[in-house]
């Protein structure tokens, strides 16, 4: 489908592309406020893959030996409150990535965040 969308584009069927910011008002189903404007349902947005949640399951068993079974998050999906970056174009809506804070930066010992 981004494909098509990228096709379509090259040969002139759309306007020329906008790009967009909104917020993710629900995680599931997927629906984005977009500057207070409109909100888009998940059936609108295409959602790149390092923006979807990624979990991997370690299941381990053996006779005499304690068991385990956990779910780790590998990648977590976009939440609600996130902002993000659009790219539309034609009625569909690519989710581009999350957008940090204005004048933020994430200091890159101790996790604290300094106004820059």
């Amino acid at each position: 489908m981004l494909t098509d969308m990228i096709r379509q584009l090259a040969a002139g069927a759309y306007a020329a592309p906008e790009f967009l910011f909104g917020t993710v008002k629900t995680a599931s189903p997927l629906s984005v406020a977009v500057d207070q404007r409109f909100t888009l349902p998940e059936e609108a947005l295409l959602l790149p893959e390092h923006l979807e949640t990624l979990t991997l399951r370690v299941e381990h068993r053996l006779a005499g030996e304690p068991s385990l079974d956990e779910t780790f998050t590998l990648q977590p999906g976009l939440a609600a409150g996130d902002r993000v970056m659009l790219l539309a174009a034609g009625g569909v809506y690519l989710i581009l990535d999350r957008v940090g804070t204005p004048g933020r930066v994430r200091a890159a010992i101790g996790g604290e965040d300094n106004a820059g």
